[in-house]
């Protein structure tokens, strides 16, 4: 339910900025594994496409560098919709 509260506050105005502070404030599997599940539901509705590229650069952000193996998996995971994985 938290993460559909955070979801919805994506589109207001400012909303955007306090998604990001308080995904911030995860864990960093979880951040990964959250950034991933809003991208994956942003991809499905055109008309959000800005919030989808900012959730794609704010993950990009977030990620280490090179991607470990386990990293890797939560995201994919997440992005097919699977956040207990």
């Amino acid at each position: 339910m938290g993460l559909n509260a955070l979801e919805r506050q994506l589109e207001r105005p400012e909303g955007f900025t306090a998604v990001l502070t308080q995904v911030a404030a995860f864990p960093y599997p979880e951040q990964i594994q959250v950034l991933g599940w809003m991208i994956q539901r942003a991809a499905q509705k055109p008309e959000r496409v800005e919030i989808y590229n900012g959730l794609i650069a704010a993950l990009h952000g977030v990620l280490k560098t090179p991607i470990p193996a386990d990293d890797l998996k939560r995201v994919v995971n997440s992005m097919r919709g699977h956040m207990l994985h």
